[in-house]
């Protein structure tokens, strides 16, 4: 692996600011940061309406009740579940935070 000090791990574990001194905090403009909040949006809301279309589908149409569709329902019910903890545990973290200042 390169030592120079301009040069990151794969992983992108190495932080840069040790060595240079700067706060990486604030790497993205305001515009930037909107831009990928509003990204961010949108593959939630598609993620949702989309496992609520498998989920509504396999409930409507009786025929769609095979042992393959039974896996697809599993993911789209497993991937709420895990939106679901994942964002509860977020803001738990985000609370703990908070709290510590």
């Amino acid at each position: 692996m390169d030592s120079s000090p301009g040069a990151l791990a794969l992983n992108g574990s190495h932080s840069l600011e040790g060595e240079q001194g700067e706060d990486l905090s604030g790497q993205f403009s305001t515009t930037w940061t909107i831009a990928l909040a509003v990204l961010m949006a949108l593959l939630i809301v598609a993620t949702v309406v989309g496992n609520a279309l498998v989920m509504l589908a396999f409930v409507v149409d009786s025929s769609l009740r095979t042992q393959n569709n039974y896996f697809l329902l599993n993911l789209a019910i497993s991937d709420f579940l895990v939106d679901d903890f994942s964002g509860e545990t977020q803001q738990e973290e985000e609370k703990k935070k908070s709290f510590a200042l």
